[in-house]
């Protein structure tokens, strides 16, 4: 069921405004993530990868399963033994990153998972003139290899 198109227009001034959307309690397939996601943008493809044990190039799925659970590292246990992920920001590699993320907890410690947010655009806005001015003109460039370096050593 399609979302009423002045619904969705809300919903994406209130990101705009709070860069955050929390929606508990809810119950949804992968088409209906991937259906909702839509309204937001186009869904980021992550580039395909070689998986052990194969020779084909893997395309991952739109819907990437992540877990800490397993006692190993995977493609979908990226911090096993409920190690946690370090601070990152999805997708900054890319040349235009990803304007958001969706994340959809399908199993969470009793009292909640430790998931932060950061706003970087009020951060960025609370420097003081003076760092404003240092920083200004810089870029940065980001790598995948370090993050990813257990996907990496299998097509490298």
């Amino acid at each position: 069921m399609a979302a009423e198109p002045e619904v969705i227009l809300q919903l994406k001034q209130a990101w705009r405004d709070h860069h955050i959307l929390i929606f508990k309690n809810q119950q949804l397939t992968d088409e209906q993530l991937l259906a909702f996601a839509n309204y937001f943008g186009d869904i980021l493809q992550q580039p395909a990868y070689i998986r052990k044990g194969e020779t084909e190039p893997y395309l991952p799925p739109l819907v990437l399963t992540l877990a800490n659970a397993a006692s190993e590292e995977s493609s979908v246990n990226l911090a096993p033994n409920y190690r946690k992920l370090l601070p990152h920001i999805d997708h900054d590699w890319l040349p235009t990153p990803s304007s958001g993320s969706f994340l959809y907890g399908v199993e969470l410690p009793e009292n909640g998972p430790d998931t932060y947010w950061v706003n970087l655009i009020q951060a960025y806005e609370e420097l003081d003139d003076a760092t404003k001015k240092q920083i200004a003109g810089l870029q940065l460039r980001h790598s995948i290899k370090f993050f990813f370096r257990h996907i990496l050593k299998r097509i490298c």
